[in-house]
Formats: C-alpha cells, structure tokens, sequence
C-alpha cells in the first residue's frame, strides 16, 4: 500500500531521485538513452528542486518508506509526474495526478502540462487533450519532444 504526502525541503534529493531514475527507466520507449541524461542533466540539482519546493506543490508517493513516485504543481499547471517503473500500473500515477489536479485545478479554468510522448496515453486516459506538439531545444541543438495538453479545471 503507497501513501502520498507533500514533500518538504528535506526531500529535494528523494524527489530529483525518483525524476532521475524513473526517467531513465521509462523514456526509453520512445527517447533514446543519450538524450534522457542530457535532459537530466539539464535539471541541476539542488537549485531546481529547492525552488519548486519553495514555489510549488511537491508530492512525493511512498510505499515502505521509500519514494515511488513523484509529482509537482502549481496554479493551472502540472509541471512533473514520474513513477518508478515497477510500480507503474499499480494507481501511483492516478493517485499522484489527482492530488496534483485538486490544488492545481482551484480556481482555475485549465490546467496544461508538457507530457513526454511516453505519458501522453496516460494523460489522455485521465482526461487531458492535445493542444500542441513541439519540441525542447537543448543549446547543442537536440530536441527533445513534447506534448502540450489540457484538461478544464475547477474554476
């Protein structure tokens, strides 16, 4: 059984961990290996996280005592989900996704997101749909591609 609970600044480094291999472990579907780690890389820690810990909503899913899963938010937006990979199908992500929607949703007419093309069937199973697709430029010129959805919010 997995809890979820809003992560504090003490979990910077369970949060970038969880992104990081969860990230490594699912993007091969559709990104090559070298790609995933520029992306990660890209995300320097523990500026990154301490910001969205200080700004946003962070949720770390737990089971055990130990981080499966993760998510973060802010007015109208899902910026991160990611899940370890042996604990996907299970309901983490569901889970995650609906507690990062009730404070991301409030008051707001939409919430967007920037889905992998990996997350973009989960996404759309839980009501989001495609406004755009377009791609990340990296500053050697890689791109890295996304899915730009919505879903109407509370508000």
């Amino acid at each position: 059984m997995f809890t979820i609970r809003r992560a504090i600044i003490t979990d910077a480094a369970a949060l970038r961990d969880t992104h990081d291999a969860a990230a490594r472990g699912t993007l091969l579907r559709d990104y090559p290996a070298d790609l995933i780690e520029y992306f990660i890389a890209a995300n320097p820690f523990p500026e990154r996280y301490r910001y969205m810990l200080e700004h946003d909503w962070c949720y770390l899913a737990e089971e055990g005592g130990h981080p499966i899963g993760m998510a973060v938010a802010m007015p109208g937006r899902i910026r991160m989900l990611y899940v370890l990979p042996a604990h996907q199908g299970r309901g983490v992500g569901a889970a995650l996704l609906a507690t990062a929607e009730a404070d991301a949703g409030a008051g707001v007419s939409e919430i967007t997101l920037h889905a992998t093309l990996t997350a973009r069937g989960f996404y759309s199973h839980h009501g989001y749909v495609t406004i755009e697709e377009g791609a990340f430029a990296f500053p050697d010129k890689r791109q890295f591609a996304y899915v730009k959805m919505r879903k109407q919010g509370s508000g």
